[in-house]
């Protein structure tokens, strides 16, 4: 389709359109969709063809003149002056979310904080809506020494969860002005390795698609196309085109710093959109039961598939081409107590089971048995881990270390004993 796209251009003068993700790329496929026509008939008739390709290469033209202007503006809205880059060696960002009950299982990220990999960085960000106090907050001793600056307003099951989210990776991206990634985490998480996705290629991210049925997802877009429609977009093609994008996805994910930018560039379209959607599925469930929605479990697939970038399920390690969404990938482990719960099942023991709801039946699971399950499948995270008890939290931060991070003589402490000694050289030198 790409190189007929290109002939065409070339025989009415135009330049190529290269398969870079960049804004000619978006143009590209615009330009596809309006050359198939929106109602999809066939153009017949040498001259009628040739209008059309006119027609085409006109409104080309115009869209990259455009392009070319909102995207300069655009991105002169969101990339801060103040912000000045701090770490260049820094590669992966973890971006933990917090909101007021504070961060979980402190003394494991502590222990994960002083031993990760160097050109890991890990940031916590504090919602500006949380009534409590920082300073009392569970885990602020660790909290504080990583904190971002800039808090934003983030309410649960609204938009601004997601307005919040693409704010600060965009000041995390000029922070860290070689961030390959930024991996979403949250206050409950913990970390199962050292290296969160030393794998990961550059210009991939992973979206956990959640599991829902074909029929499913066909009535929930028909909603969110009638919203857009009658809202956001006046036109039905555009309309059509977001609302096919609509994939439920777990929030938390890890994110390719291209596709984090174009986020920040058409935040304020997707934050529309976003509220539109989010609007509609709150009035008119089509299954007539309560659904957990939050824009965060929708908002950014939906925005990354209408800025056309590729969606498939290749494996993140082998996945020939860059610039593209990988959806069979979990990012963190977590179960829920039945099918179709709002809320995940949290573990405040080690050893403890609990009962949950696992391909179709109901089990009973350990943390323990959760982070074997996690290391099987290389998930880097295991979540809704809040555990109180000192014995309980000692247990764990050992399991970490020695079955998990390795640190008891394992590659773990090879890593650690290699960076004392880069640290030594540097004081020297």
């Amino acid at each position: 389709m790409l190189q007929q796209f290109n002939a065409i251009l070339a025989a009415n003068g135009e330049d190529p359109v290269s398969e870079s993700f960049e804004d000619e790329y978006e143009l590209y496929e615009r330009a596809v969709r309006l050359l198939e026509g929106g109602t999809r008939q066939q153009v017949t008739g040498e001259a009628a063809y040739k209008a059309k390709i006119e027609m085409l290469m006109a409104e080309v033209a115009n869209l990259r003149e455009k392009e070319k202007h909102r995207s300069s503006a655009l991105r002169a809205i969101w990339i801060n002056p103040t912000v000045a880059a701090q770490d260049e060696t820094v590669t992966k960002v973890v971006l933990v979310l917090l909101h007021g009950t504070g961060l979980a299982n402190a003394q494991v990220w502590q222990a994960w904080l002083q031993h990760k990999q160097p050109e890991i960085r890990a940031v916590f960000h504090l919602c500006s809506n949380s009534s409590s106090k920082p300073e009392e907050l569970p885990g602020w001793e660790v909290i504080r020494n990583h904190l971002m600056p800039e808090r934003y307003l983030s309410e649960w099951g609204k938009t601004s969860m997601f307005t919040a989210t693409v704010q600060c990776m965009g000041v995390l991206l000029q922070r860290y002005p070689r961030t390959e990634h930024i991996v979403l985490a949250s206050g409950t998480h913990i970390p199962m390795t050292l290296a969160p996705f030393a794998g990961l290629k550059p210009g991939i991210s992973l979206v956990p698609r959640m599991l829902e049925t074909p029929g499913f997802i066909r009535d929930w877009a028909e909603l969110g196309l009638g919203k857009l429609r009658s809202t956001v977009l006046a036109g039905n093609d555009e309309a059509a085109w977001w609302a096919n994008g609509l994939m439920f996805h777990h929030q938390w994910r890890a994110l390719a710093a291209d596709h984090v930018r174009y986020l920040c560039d058409y935040k304020p379209l997707l934050a529309d959109v976003a509220e539109a959607v989010l609007t509609k599925f709150a009035t008119m469930d089509p299954r007539g039961e309560h659904v957990c929605v939050a824009p965060d479990e929708y908002a950014i697939a939906m925005g990354l598939y209408a800025l056309c970038i590729p969606f498939n399920n290749e494996s993140a390690t082998t996945s020939p081409d860059p610039g593209r969404v990988l959806t069979d990938k979990f990012v963190c482990s977590v179960f829920f107590a039945e099918d179709r719960t709002d809320h995940p099942v949290t573990f405040d023991t080690v050893d403890g089971g609990r009962q949950v709801y696992h391909k179709g039946e109901y089990i009973k699971r350990s943390l323990l048995d959760v982070m074997k399950g996690a290391k099987a499948r290389g998930i880097p995270f295991v979540r809704k881990v809040d555990i109180k008890v000192k014995n309980d939290a000692d247990q764990l931060l050992a399991t970490l270390k020695k079955e998990y991070w390795k640190m008891e003589g394992g590659k773990g402490q090879q890593q650690e004993e290699a960076k004392q000694q880069q640290t030594k050289k540097r004081r020297k030198s």
